[in-house]
């Protein structure tokens, strides 16, 4: 699910953090304001936002690699059976 821009401004979200997991900050900044911004009381909240944070920087490591491999010409599983097959 991914927030729109409306709500995205209307929450109050920052540019810089309107990625793919905006759609969890906005719950959880409501949390935070609700909760007097004590750590304790938003945790499920905001473990559901760094983890979607932690996928979201891994998808995009995925992809540079990809970017990286196309643009040096890297077929990646033809160097796997290559190096199978120097091992055996």
């Amino acid at each position: 699910m991914v927030a729109t821009k409306e709500e995205m401004v209307r929450a109050g979200i920052p540019v810089h953090m309107r990625d793919n997991c905006a759609h969890l900050l906005i719950p959880l900044g409501k949390c935070r304001v609700e909760g007097w911004y004590l750590f304790w009381n938003c945790k499920p909240e905001k473990i559901a936002y760094e983890k979607c944070q932690h996928y979201e920087y891994l998808r995009r490591v995925q992809v540079a690699q990809k970017r990286r491999d196309e643009k040096l010409g890297i077929d990646l599983p033809t160097l796997r059976k290559a190096n199978e097959s120097k091992e055996d």
